[in-house]
């Protein structure tokens, strides 16, 4: 077996943490609290998401975390 806090480690060394643009200046200092947003998905965009996942063969969340990093990914400009 592994050690897992090593292997990651080893795996993120050298890339930089992701920054993405905020709607409001964050504090120096994390403090772990987090909010809650609500949202509601339309109808057609929600069939769309299933119609994907079974397309694949996936999960939804799969599918979900897939678009959600496509995102990320556009923000930053980055791949990694």
């Amino acid at each position: 077996m592994t050690d897992a806090p090593e292997y990651w480690r080893t795996e993120l060394a050298g890339l930089e943490p992701l920054e993405p643009a905020t709607d409001r200046p964050r504090p120096s200092a994390r403090t772990g609290a987090l909010g809650h947003v609500t949202r509601t998905v339309p109808a057609g965009t929600a069939q769309g998401l299933d119609k994907a996942a079974a397309e694949y063969g996936a999960p939804l969340s799969a599918v979900l975390l897939a678009a959600y990093q496509v995102l990320l990914g556009r923000w930053t400009r980055r791949s990694d």
